[in-house]
């Protein structure tokens, strides 16, 4: 008897558990980071309440059998639906997200400095004052802009060795110090989880107290001043909406065209005579002259430079922000302006989150997104604010295009936005449930189309591409419906289009199987070239030509590892891999022509063309100039010729 009885109070415990997991299921909010096989709260609680109820009357009704053993039998397959029921609650339940951590221009802290970590603060201060440090000249006394964001208790050291070399140490009022040092010594800036870090390089060690000082707050400047006209714009990311990333007229030699302090994703700006380039991990910014690869000025931005600096042709202006402490406030973040020709800095403005996209430039000012999705608009002149807005996702890694006056945001996790860059009005917006990280890919506008690209999870997917899979990625797929992970197994990268004027659907492409795991910033923008269009896929490995009106994919070949966008010359489309190859390819069959083999491989930089030369930009920080007709004739003394 007392068996049976515990017996049933288990069963009735079961379905109590099941109930509240199926309510939570059904009501509860999906954080933004990861989504679920079944969309919208009436959706939701149909589904989970009919299974819950299932469940429940198959564990409380009184089902005739002889023993205990033949109850539980018979209750087997509603006790393994319930007990899934209730760890699909419990998985979800973990991925709700502490508050401090909350993505939003609310919550971040870049305006709260006092309440930061005391590492936080003192990093903070660090990168500050190397921005500032490395703007300013040698025999300047220190001074920080009272515009900056600078925490209020950190105090300053700069020790100078030489006229090229500085290490900037900060300290917190509770003796945390941090340092930063220019030419980089391999030490990344805030790694995400906060270590115990004193010293620029191993071996070095704080200044005395004595040489700590709080710097004076100065107001920035008196202006811009007189600035020369360089040369033709470079207005947005790959220099226009089609990513074609070529700039006429130029003089370059062939050969080593420069060495940037650090590494290199960012593609190469042109503008007139000097190419800019920008690093990933320490923010370093620099202009090079491309007729002789002489450097002509050099920089430091207070965090990580993701995507191209742009230009009107006399002002440079680039985007700042780490992928983690910044997207929460909890590190520098914003844009900073330099004269083009000089590299004389103009003006830096802080904003509450990560800004890691290129700007686009119209007229007098410039347009971008955070990571919180709010859209600024700024004066390039002098960085005042002239007005903003805010969409419904987050500017990640994709940086916007333009046509004429309309701005085409991608968003996280799965939106394309439309805003008019004189009123801020947002034109339309697009969702694609089941899409993910559309964020991280620029979109590409040519003719009235927009082109984006997503990863796609397993609910994205027809049953025609399920059922193409291989079984354990099948599995691996049908499991996340219980329990998904912080990295998410994602089913594949696809990439859509729709119309400019009103954010219609007009074609979307099959979806092309994930074949490795990307870590970070999985890309995917498209370049345009007539009506043919080329994009990398990096979870897929994969390089595909496509028709831009129909969305038919004319061909597909290996992406070698790459993420950057490709380079479409005359017949021919260029790529530049991860492993050091570069292989041009036929525009129209993507049959390999010839390939450029270097030691150091290319990460999400792309191509560009400066006047009849081909400019690379590897990760340690080297750009090569190689001519263009080498690659489009295939020159055997440049490139290895295919031989199938």
């Amino acid at each position: 008897m007392r068996t049976s009885r515990a017996f049933g109070t288990f069963n009735w415990v079961m379905a109590a558990a099941v109930v509240g997991a199926s309510v939570y299921l059904s009501i509860r909010t999906i954080d933004s980071e990861h989504t679920d096989w079944i969309m919208g709260v009436g959706t939701r609680a149909l589904t989970y309440g009919t299974i819950a109820l299932l469940v429940v009357v198959g564990l409380l009704r009184e089902w005739r059998t002889r023993t205990l053993a033949g109850a539980a039998l018979v209750r087997a397959p509603f006790y393994l639906v319930g007990g899934l029921l209730v760890a699909m609650a419990g998985t979800r339940a973990a991925f709700i997200v502490d508050p401090k951590w909350k993505l939003s221009p609310e919550a971040s802290m870049a305006g709260k400095l006092a309440e930061l970590l005391p590492e936080e603060r003192a990093e903070w201060g660090a990168q500050v004052v190397m921005h500032r440090v490395t703007t300013q000249s040698a025999v300047t006394p220190l001074t920080v802009p009272v515009e900056w964001s600078f925490p209020d208790d950190v105090k300053i050291a700069v020790v100078r060795a030489g006229v090229d070399s500085v290490r900037v140490w900060a300290r917190a009022s509770d003796g945390t110090t941090r340092c930063v040092a220019f030419p980089d010594d391999g030490m990344p800036m805030h790694p995400k989880a906060v270590d115990a870090k004193t010293g620029c390089a191993r071996g070095t060690s704080a200044p005395d107290e004595t040489r700590f000082v709080s710097p004076p707050r100065v107001a920035e400047g008196n202006g811009p001043g007189a600035l020369e006209m360089v040369g033709a714009p470079w207005p947005e990311y790959r220099q226009n909406g089609s990513k074609t990333a070529v700039a006429t007229g130029s003089t370059v030699a062939s050969g080593p065209m420069g060495h940037l302090d650090g590494e290199i994703r960012s593609s190469i700006t042109i503008v007139g005579n000097v190419a800019i380039a920008g690093a990933h991990g320490n923010g370093a910014l620099g202009g090079f002259d491309i007729a002789t690869g002489t450097p002509l000025w050099s920089s430091r931005t207070p965090n990580w430079i993701h995507q191209d600096a742009v230009s009107d042709g006399r002002i440079a202006v680039v985007g700042f922000g780490d992928n983690f402490l910044s997207f929460f406030g909890r590190a520098p973040s914003g844009v900073a302006a330099y004269a083009v020709g000089s590299g004389r800095h103009l003006w830096t403005r802080f904003d509450e989150n990560s800004v890691m996209t290129s700007p686009v430039v119209r007229d007098s000012f410039i347009v971008y997104g955070t990571a919180a999705g709010v859209i600024k608009k700024r004066s390039i002149t002098t960085g005042a604010m002239l007005g903003e807005t805010r969409l419904p996702g987050r500017v990640i890694m994709g940086p916007p295009a333009s046509a004429g006056d309309t701005i085409v945001f991608s968003l996280d996790q799965d939106g394309v936005c439309a805003v008019l860059a004189q009123s801020m009005q947002t034109l339309w917006c697009r969702a694609m449930p089941f899409h993910l990280m559309t964020g991280h890919s620029a979109p590409t506008v040519a003719d009235g189309i927009v082109i984006s690209s997503s990863m796609l999870v397993g609910r994205a997917l027809s049953l025609r591409e399920f059922a193409g899979l291989p079984t354990a990625r099948q599995l691996a797929l049908l499991w996340t419906v219980i329990k998904p992970n912080e990295a998410w197994e994602f089913a594949g990268q696809r990439f859509q289009a729709f119309r400019l004027s009103d954010g219609s659907p007009l074609w979307s492409s099959r979806a092309f199987p994930s074949l490795r795991r990307v870590s970070g910033h999985p890309a995917g923008t498209a370049a345009i070239r007539d009506s043919i269009g080329v994009i990398v896929l990096p979870s897929a490995d994969s390089l595909a030509g496509f028709n831009v009106r129909s969305g038919v994919v004319l061909w597909v070949a290996p992406a070698r590892g790459s993420r950057g966008p490709p380079l479409l010359l005359e017949g021919v489309a260029v790529n530049s891999g991860h492993d050091g190859t570069t292989d041009i390819r036929d525009l129209v069959t993507g049959q390999l022509r010839c390939s450029i083999t270097r030691k150091v491989g290319y990460d999400r930089s792309g191509p560009t063309v400066a006047g009849d030369m081909v400019l690379l930009a590897d990760v340690k920080g080297d750009i090569e100039a190689i001519p263009m007709t080498a690659l489009t004739r295939c020159d055997p003394t440049v490139v290895r010729t295919s031989t199938r």
